[in-house]
Parts: structure tokens; sequence; C-alpha cells
């Protein structure tokens, strides 16, 4: 009897024994797994954070190549019009030098030509942005930038196009009086202006080259504040 107590008490270590060997393998395998899952959302948040940066440098690159293009475009017109205002002011003189008949001054305007003047800047990477919500890419002081600057350019965009209609409205009503590529061969050749007529067209001529001016100084008046916002806005998304 005696042997077989100790018998079962030996059983019972080693069974106790065998249990506690599996509880610290079963322990040591559920930190294993957690460590694994750990390293893999590690991993994983690291890949993330490695496309956020990639995306926005890829962005930065675009609204700079964008802000380098506007101000490329804002130049140019700045030189267009003003070259066109050399040929404004020397009709201009020629009324108030007077001397002249309705009919020579008529001649002598309709070689003003016309040049479409829409001020379109680049915003599609802006509304990339915008529509995709990736602007959260972007620190605050970033978006900032990027918000005055292109608010900037939406009012440029809205005043230069509302000018502009008002300016080819004028030349519309201009040849519809002076007859200047409005009729037809047979009509053109037929058609009779009284002085009324020249006279009036001459108005609306003249109306559309103060339109004209009003956008060469509205652009030459805030050529200072837009290159102030472009300037801002690169070195903001160039700053490291």
């Amino acid at each position: 009897p005696m042997i077989k107590f100790f018998r079962k008490i030996r059983q019972k270590l080693l069974s106790e024994n065998k249990f506690s060997k599996y509880l610290i393998y079963a322990i040591g395998e559920i930190v294993l797994v957690v460590i694994g899952i750990l390293i893999a959302l590690q991993i994983n948040n690291w890949n993330e954070d490695n496309k956020e940066k990639s995306a926005k440098l890829i962005y930065s690159k675009r609204l700079l190549d964008d802000i380098s293009s506007n101000s490329v475009e804002y130049n140019h017109y700045i030189k267009l019009l003003s070259n066109r205002q050399k040929k404004i002011s020397s009709y201009r003189q020629l009324i108030k030098n007077g001397g002249l008949s309705l009919e020579q001054l008529n001649d002598s305007l309709s070689n003003y030509g016309n040049v479409k003047i829409a001020y379109n800047p680049a915003s599609a990477t802006y509304n990339d942005l915008i529509s995709t919500g990736n602007i959260v890419l972007f620190s605050n002081d970033e978006k900032d930038a990027i918000f005055n600057y292109y608010r900037l350019l939406e009012y440029f965009e809205e005043t230069i196009d509302a000018n502009e209609a008002e300016r080819n409205n004028e030349r519309t009503e201009s040849l519809r009086y002076l007859n200047n590529d409005t009729l037809n061969l047979y009509e053109s050749i037929n058609f009779k202006r009284d002085q009324s007529q020249i006279i009036q067209g001459l108005k609306h001529r003249l109306n559309e080259m103060d339109k004209e001016t009003e956008i060469f100084t509205f652009l030459r008046n805030n050529e200072e504040l837009y290159f102030d916002f472009a300037k801002y806005a690169d070195s903001t998304l160039t700053k490291k």
C-alpha cells in the first residue's frame, strides 16, 4: 500500500510538471503571436507613412509646377496688354488731335484687332487635392498657403472673365454698327453707313479699348499681391 501511495504521488507530480510545461509553452506561443501582430501593424503603418509621404511629395511638385506656370502666364498677359496699350494710346491720341473724318477714324481703329483675354490659371492639382480629400496630407501652414493662393487666383479669374465678357459685348456692338465682317458679301457691298452709325460704332470700339485697359490696370495694380502669394506658397511647400 505504501508503494502504491508513493507511485500516485509521483504520477501526480509528473502530471503537474507536464501541465506547467504546456502552460509555459502556450503562453510563449501567445506572446510570439502578439509580437508578430505588433510587428505587422508597425510595418503596415510604416508602409502607409511612406505612401503618404510619397503622395505628398508628388502633389507638392505638381503644385510648385502649377505656381510657376501661373506666374509665367501672369507675366505674359501683362506684357501682351502693355504692348497693346501703346496701340490704344495712339488711337486715343488720333481722336484727341482731331482733323480726321469719321471714315478715316474708322479705318484707323479697324486695325486695332482683337485678342482673347482668357485668364485660366492651372488649378487641376488643387482641385484634385480638394475632391479626393488628400489636402489632409499637408500641414496647417501649408494648407493655409495653398488655400490663400488659389482663392486669390479665383478672384482674379472671376474679375478678368467678367471684364472680358463686357469687352466682347462692346466689340460685337461696334461690328454691328461698322459692318466689319458681320454681313455676307452682297450685304457688305450694298451696305450704306451714315455718320450716326459710324459714331455709335466708334463709341463701342473705344469702350472695348477701355475695358481692355481696365484688365491691364487690374493686373498691373495687383502684380505685387499676386507674386507675394505665389512666393509664400512656393516657400512654404519647399520648406524642409
